[in-house]
């Protein structure tokens, strides 16, 4: 064991080659329950170096996407990302990141009844700066810069097409080792070239917490009142936003982890919260809308039964509060205030993990799913059996 963590650590890069099948019983999310099963291949290539006070990263994978009875879906997934860290002098940190991907977008985000299962690829990029004065003082300074844009390549979804940039500038007080608060200010400014380049934009104060409990629990909270205006439409938006995510280890062989996330459109460039039945499902908590107000509760637990044998199990619960802003007609875009609506989704997965070398590992879920319908979302209910197999070189 101790050779093979020497192994790891001298080694920065890792190459893992995966194999996933899955069988949906509605992957057409609606009432026609049309099943399907999907066959997806998988190479990554990762890099994590330190050297001296600077660190990269680097991750890129490419998939090939393959179905049974929906051939029209094929599809060549593309994941890039980088990151770059570096100390300044003794109290200046700077971050510089980016990521891409280009996907099929999930079905159940394909809100056009007539087209509902295509082959839409949503493809997203952002590019980011973070510059932070203050580097183990008692207090810390932190600017942030950050450009991202989603595309969707089907033309009955181009009104999602948005430009997004973000401003932000956060002071961090250290009150301990293990807790620190943070209060910030946070311009967001979203723009729709597809609905008369229609303008969204978000003023945000965020109130954060991060804590190490104790050495078997953390918690990271974050509130922000956001204030919101759109351009075209001369119309204001308000209302509070943010996520809490807790972990809890009570003993070596079993952990928990609890979050709770409310997040708008322009939350975009936030990543949120993923949780283990997300990740399996392929479910994602935040759709492109305007005006679309997510919350999300997500429960996770995991039992490493024996020394090759991990248990897990999760729940999730997303309820969408939409106030829709209608498209352009003609050269004006106006909101409808009455077409308020909100619907629910939940999901419960059951998966095992069986490490059958270091670098060699199987493992199969099981998901139920149920979505309610609301003026943009249809009913759907299933099931889904995801199994994947993959080996690591490092």
């Amino acid at each position: 064991m101790t050779a093979s963590a020497a192994h790891a650590e001298d080694s920065p890069f890792s190459l893992t080659a995966s194999q996933s099948f899955k069988h949906d019983s509605n992957f057409s999310r609606n009432s026609l329950e049309q099943s399907e099963n999907v066959s997806t291949t998988t190479l990554r290539g990762d890099l994590n170096k330190d050297y001296g006070r600077q660190n990269y990263r680097a991750g890129v994978a490419i998939g090939a996407q393959r179905y049974t009875h929906f051939k029209e879906l094929k599809n060549d997934n593309k994941d890039a990302n980088l990151g770059f860290t570096s100390g300044i002098a003794s109290n200046w940190v700077l971050s510089l990141g980016g990521a891409y991907s280009q996907n099929l977008n999930p079905i159940q985000n394909n809100n056009n009844g007539q087209a509902r299962v295509t082959r839409n690829i949503r493809t997203y990029n952002d590019q980011n700066i973070a510059l932070q004065y203050g580097n183990g003082g008692r207090w810390a300074i932190v600017g942030q810069l950050d450009g991202n844009r989603v595309k969707y390549s089907d033309s009955r979804y181009f009104y999602q097409n948005a430009n997004q940039t973000v401003q932000g500038l956060k002071a961090i007080y250290n009150s301990t080792d293990l807790l620190n608060f943070g209060l910030g200010l946070r311009l967001v400014n979203t723009r729709y070239p597809a609905t008369n380049n229609e303008e969204l934009s978000d003023r945000n104060i965020d109130f954060s917490v991060n804590s190490r409990i104790s050495g078997l629990s953390s918690f990271y909270g974050m509130v922000s009142r956001r204030q919101g205006h759109y351009k075209n439409a001369d119309r204001n938006t308000s209302g509070w936003t943010g996520q809490a995510v807790w972990n809890y280890t009570p003993r070596g062989l079993v952990s928990y982890t609890a979050s709770l996330s409310r997040s708008t459109g322009a939350d975009r460039y936030q990543q949120g919260v993923s949780s283990f039945a997300d990740l399996l499902s392929g479910v994602q908590s935040y759709d492109i809308n305007y005006d679309t107000t997510t919350t999300s509760a997500n429960l996770n637990a995991s039992l490493k039964a024996t020394g090759k044998i991990t248990v897990n199990a999760g729940y999730t619960f997303t309820k969408y509060d939409l106030s829709r802003v209608q498209t352009p007609q003609g050269s004006q875009v106006f909101s409808d205030r009455a077409n308020i609506t909100n619907s629910h989704y939940r999901g419960m997965t059951l998966g095992v993990n069986y490490a059958v070398l270091r670098n060699l590992n199987l493992g199969c879920a099981y998901t139920d799913y149920k979505q309610t319908p609301d003026s943009e979302r249809v009913a759907y209910q299933g099931n889904q059996v995801d199994c994947k197999v993959s080996y690591t070189l490092d």
